[in-house]
Formats: structure tokens, C-alpha cells, sequence
């Protein structure tokens, strides 16, 4: 076929190369064709993983289900007892005590709680005064012996509040127990020389902190051999009390609405002591328990209670009227 013929059928007689060449000059060859962007696939974010600790609390058990759960471990413990196993007795009796004290616990926790809320925390505490405490025991009765779990009334323990409340101060001194142990040694020495005892002794190895045993020295100069005022220890219990319950009078001297009493002491001298272990020694009480007298006396204080004698009356016998 002649060039002539191959060009009017649109068919170029050039070579390959040639024909490529041409191509690659032509700028509009495709200039009618769009460009297209592909975007580039995103990375898959690894999935977020919450370490166990930061899960949230498991919330703790209430007091319902707390007094329940002393309930069924109060079962267990008369189910071991009709085994007649030392040993799964002992164990069944643990794990009580153990729900028994997680109650108590967390009873106190609510109560503690509670009064911070207040306006006067110390003051709500010591209105209270007392809470009803959950035990567990064994009794022996006629017929064999029996477990009993009950509620009792049990003194609001202060000390527990106070570390309780952390950066609340609720007490007026940090000193606070001192004090109590102050009025421990001095109604201790009191007692001592009252029943004819030498209290030489006393003064230089009765148990105490240090600043408790400064202010006894202070309490006691001059008075070795002489009993203790009524005055002097009404001052100190006084100085006890203020520190962990305070409402000025309003008089402008700053003087306690609350005041402690002759009675006060002869309450507290009476029953604070019992019989020693040895025929003709009584027993001087720990700072735990005039710890947990003056919350019993501030309780008093705060809703207005006096001191009353519980006594065994005589029995009358009606005559019949005829």
C-alpha cells in the first residue's frame, strides 16, 4: 500500500520509535482527563487499655448485709458446736468475730461521718454519746451451750474520732490525752492516800506520758503527804473536759458553758475503782477507761442527765382489805 493510501486511512507510516516520540510531545494529549487524589489509609488507633487499678471500686458491703452476714456466720458457729469440732468450732468462730468487727466498723464509719457533717461535730459525738454495738458470744445454759449474737450499748470511741476526722480538728488540744492521763494519776493518787497508802511511790513510776507527768508535779507540789483538794483535781478534770468539749458562756472571759462538779468527782471516784487481785489493794483504772468516762460525763452534760443511785428497794406487801 502507497503513503498516500496509509494516510487516508488514519494510519501512519512512521515507525514505532517515531510514532512514541510524537506522543510524548503532544502537551494536550490528556489534558481532558481528570486527576485523581487516592488517600492514603488511616492508621487504626491501638484500642485503649484500663489497668485493673483504675477500674472502679468495688463498693463496699452495707450494714445490712453486713448484720446478714453475721447472721449466717452465727449459724455456722451452732452447726460447728453440734459437730463437737474444736477445730471447725474455732475456725467458724473467727470468721464471726471477723463479720462482727467489719460491722462494727463500718457502723462507726456512718456514725463518724454523720457527725462532720454537723456544725459542731464534737458537740453531735457527745450528744450521742453511745452506739449500738454488734457481739457475738457463747453462753452456757441448761441446755448445753448456745451463741448468741446481740446489739449493746458501748461508749463512742473519742480517740477513733479524732484520728477519724484527720485535718478536721474537732478537739480544742492535741494535748487531750495527756490530760487524760493526768486525771487518771492524780484520782489514782487520791485514792491511794485516802485508803492510807504511801503514793512516794506513785509520783515516780506511775505510768504516763511525759507532759502528763509535768503537770501532775505541778498538781501535787507541796501535797506529798497531804490528800489531793477536791478543788485541785475539779480543776484538772475541768482542764480534760475543755479540750474535747467547749462552748464559751458568752460572759466575755472565755469560760466553758460546761462545768464539772463535786459531784462529777465523787462519780467518778466511786466508780472507777474496783478490788486488786490482792486482799486490801484496790485497782487503779487505765486512761482507756477515764477515756471513756468522759464521754459518758460530756453526754451527761450535753442533755442536761444528773447523777442518779440505782439501788435494790423493798419489796411491800399489800394487805388484803377485808
Amino acid at each position: 500500500m502507497t503513503q498516500v493510501a496509509l494516510k487516508n486511512i488514519g494510519i501512519s507510516s512512521l515507525s514505532n520509535d517515531e510514532q512514541m516520540n510524537n506522543l510524548d510531545n503532544s502537551p494536550v494529549l490528556f489534558d481532558d482527563v481528570p486527576t485523581v487524589n487516592i488517600p492514603k489509609p488511616k492508621a487504626e488507633k491501638p484500642a485503649t487499655v484500663t489497668p485493673i487499678s483504675a477500674k472502679a471500686k468495688e463498693q463496699p458491703e452495707t450494714l445490712e448485709a453486713l448484720k446478714e452476714k453475721a447472721s449466717l456466720a452465727k449459724l455456722q458457729v451452732e452447726n460447728a458446736l453440734q459437730e463437737d469440732s474444736r477445730l471447725t468450732f474455732k475456725k467458724a468462730m473467727d470468721e464471726a468475730q471477723t463479720t462482727v468487727q467489719k460491722y462494727n466498723a463500718r457502723l462507726l464509719e456512718t456514725l463518724f461521718n454523720g457527725f462532720l457533717q454537723e456544725k459542731e461535730p464534737i458537740h453531735a459525738f457527745m450528744k450521742q454519746g453511745y452506739y449500738k454495738k454488734l457481739a457475738i458470744a457463747t453462753k452456757e445454759g441448761k441446755e448445753g451451750t448456745g451463741v448468741t449474737l446481740d446489739e449493746k450499748d458501748a461508749i463512742l470511741p473519742l480517740a477513733k474520732f479524732v484520728t477519724f476526722a484527720n485535718t478536721n480538728k474537732v478537739v480544742r488540744s492535741a494535748d487531750w490525752q495527756s490530760k487524760v492521763q493526768r486525771v487518771t494519776a492524780l484520782l489514782s493518787i487520791r485514792a491511794g492516800q485516802d485508803i492510807g497508802h504511801d503514793v512516794s511511790q506513785m509520783l515516780i513510776d506511775y505510768d504516763m506520758d511525759e507532759k502528763a507527768r509535768g503537770m501532775v508535779k505541778k498538781d501535787i507540789q507541796g501535797r506529798a503527804k497531804n490528800p489531793l483538794s477536791n478543788n485541785t483535781l475539779v480543776s484538772a478534770m475541768q482542764d480534760m473536759l475543755d479540750d474535747v468539749l467547749f462552748t464559751d458562756n458568752g460572759k466575755g472571759k472565755g469560760e466553758n458553758t460546761f462545768k464539772v462538779v463535786t459531784s462529777a468527782l465523787m462519780y467518778y471516784l466511786y466508780i472507777l475503782f474496783n478490788r486488786g487481785s490482792k486482799p486490801g489493794t484496790i485497782a487503779t483504772p487505765r486512761p482507756a477507761t477515764v477515756e471513756n468516762y468522759l464521754v459518758e460525763l460530756a453526754h451527761l452534760m450535753v442533755n442536761g442527765i444528773n447523777f442518779s443511785v440505782e439501788y435494790k428497794k423493798m419489796q411491800t406487801i399489800e394487805k388484803a382489805v377485808a
